[in-house]
């Protein structure tokens, strides 16, 4: 079982605050004030959470920067009561933070797709469509036999 430290439990407290504050402050047409707490409360919550060199680890990598500048320049906007154009940047940074790698492998787990070959194959021939190398889209391998458009072999 993981162990969580009381700082950590703080944490989580911390940034559900912050989001709880970000959240009421979109609410009331981007309250400057309520942003910007929500913010600073997101942030220690985060600190407090994963620490202090693995959320700089996290946050100054070298294929993060870009989103890295625009979300800590959001906060930033924020704080300096701008708060509709720091939402924007903070938006788009968490969106570039949190996007997958170009080489990351984002294929659907196996048990998902083993259920939707077995249980809904029309389904799993729309879902799980992926788009090939080319970009030309590829479909996964549906049952164990062709399906023939009335025609029997």
């Amino acid at each position: 079982m993981i162990s969580i430290t009381e700082w950590q439990k703080i944490g989580v407290g911390t940034t559900g605050f912050g989001i709880f504050f970000i959240l009421f402050g979109i609410l009331l047409y981007f309250d400057s004030v309520l942003l910007a707490f929500g913010n600073l409360l997101f942030l220690t919550g985060l600190l407090l959470i994963i620490g202090l060199r693995k959320t700089f680890s996290f946050f100054f990598q070298r294929h993060k920067l870009k989103g890295t500048s625009f979300f800590l320049g959001g906060v930033v906007i924020v704080l300096l009561r701008w708060p509709l154009l720091g939402m924007f940047l903070e938006t788009y940074g968490f969106l570039s933070l949190f996007k997958a790698p170009p080489h990351a492998n984002l294929s659907v787990s196996k048990p998902f797709e083993r259920w939707c070959t077995c249980v809904q194959p029309d389904l799993a021939r729309v879902c799980l469509t992926r788009v090939g190398s080319q970009g030309q889209r590829v479909a996964p391998r549906v049952g164990t036999t062709p399906r023939h458009q009335g025609k029997h072999p």
